[in-house]
């Protein structure tokens, strides 16, 4: 497989036919082979990684030689997990943007390494963007003109590309409402959050929305096809910290209107508030993890006020109130297809009912998450690690996309 070079000058791609591409697994570089990768799907970019030097390998003389060009990457569309990361020696201490960068590679056509987990066709990324995009934004905003909520999601849709923004106004599927900017964890991979050298891809939501314009949103999107409204996006902090006000939104919502799901994205450490949100009506939650071991939890969540314990107490909570639970795994090579890392989750998972599995890519700049979560020098791979947790758990249902339960 070729290694592929960006030329700064000339602003191009080179393709450097005499030396092998390689990936990353944590710290541990691997030459790659075809069979270990897939074809670049549709919809994917290709981006370089600025102060980065790639790292290719000299088949003749069996070393790695670092480049002074930069490396050439992958962002993989929804439903595609990352199996490799790109292979790179850093210039700086500069932390790249908070995405899924992915090893990528040539040979007669760009491959990369990823497995695609699940194919949806409400997250085809064709479905999203369109050219009628922009008008459908301005016919909402003019039936709503005070709502500041879809002023915010308006931004998020053209700006960010963000899909459940996007549904919002396309009237269809899983649509974002996004409602504080309070959090209860300081997640140093933290996607609307600007402090430590950080740049964050998204800017959170800088006003509490009222009642009405949470409702407006609510009650014109939960009677469309296939429904499904979601509080907790990445342009805001911890939904549950609201809950007062989200449960008379959901109980007065559901006085009027019985279809769609009401669903809540959420670290599942505030228990007591999610248990009057079980009440108000709430559906169905998914619950976010980087790994099932509290030790490594802790480290990248840096919970305040909770603690990992909290989040299984939800968990049973939720199971005992008969609400579809699903655990939002955060994926990354070398750090979640560590055996002890499959260990732990496999205790979790036989301790505690989980509905779905959902396996997402952990956007982070990897070298600054491997100073907090270290990888081992060995790992399973991420093939290895899902055929093993599949083997284990074949009743598992597992994929990357909230379901419609109704």
């Amino acid at each position: 497989m070729d290694l592929l070079l960006y030329d700064e000058e000339f602003r191009r791609i080179i393709k450097n036919k005499k030396y092998s591409a390689l990936g990353r697994i944590g710290n541990k570089e691997e030459i790659l082979k075809r069979s270990d990768l897939i074809l670049l799907p549709e919809g994917a970019q290709i981006y370089y990684l600025p102060q980065k030097q790639a790292l290719g390998y000299d088949l003749k003389n069996k070393v790695i030689k670092k480049f002074k060009n930069f490396p050439i990457c992958a962002l993989l569309p929804p439903g595609y997990l990352r199996t490799y990361l790109p292979a790179y020696k850093s210039i700086d201490l500069s932390i790249l943007p908070f995405f899924g960068y992915t090893a990528l590679t040539w040979e007669r056509d760009f491959y990369t390494g990823a497995v695609k987990i699940e194919d949806n066709y409400r997250w085809n990324i064709f479905q999203y963007n369109s050219l009628d995009l922009k008008n459908k934004i301005k016919q909402k905003l003019k039936e709503y003109p005070k709502n500041r909520i879809l002023k915010h999601l308006s931004y998020c849709a053209l700006n960010y590309r963000c899909l459940t923004a996007q549904n919002i106004f396309y009237e269809r599927w899983e649509g974002g409402i996004p409602t504080t900017s309070k959090c209860n964890a300081g997640c140093f991979g933290c996607i609307s959050s600007q402090s430590k050298g950080r740049i964050s891809p998204q800017n959170r939501l800088n006003f509490m929305p009222g009642l009405e314009e949470i409702l407006e949103i609510m009650l014109n999107h939960l009677n469309k096809n296939e429904a499904i409204i979601s509080f907790g996006q990445g342009c805001e902090g911890e939904p549950s910290l609201n809950y007062l006000l989200l449960g008379k939104a959901i109980n007065k919502v559901r006085a009027r209107v019985s279809t769609g799901i009401i669903n809540i994205n959420t670290n599942g450490g505030n228990t007591l508030a999610l248990r009057e949100l079980f009440k108000a009506g709430l559906d169905s939650l998914r619950i976010s993890l980087n790994s099932a071991n509290p030790e490594h939890y802790k480290r990248y969540y840096l919970p305040k006020n909770y603690d990992f314990k909290d989040i299984e107490k939800t968990i049973e909570l939720a199971n005992s109130s008969g609400k579809f639970v699903s655990l939002n795994l955060l994926v990354l090579p070398g750090i979640t297809d560590q055996k002890e890392e499959l260990d732990f989750l496999r205790v979790f998972l036989k301790r505690h009912k989980i509905n779905f599995l959902q396996l997402r890519n952990l956007n982070i700049d990897p070298e600054f998450y491997f100073k907090e979560v270290y990888p081992s020098k060995e790992s399973l791979g991420i093939n290895n690690w899902l055929n093993l947790l599949k083997k284990q758990f074949p009743a598992l249902k597992i994929g990357s996309f909230n379901p419609y339960i109704k």
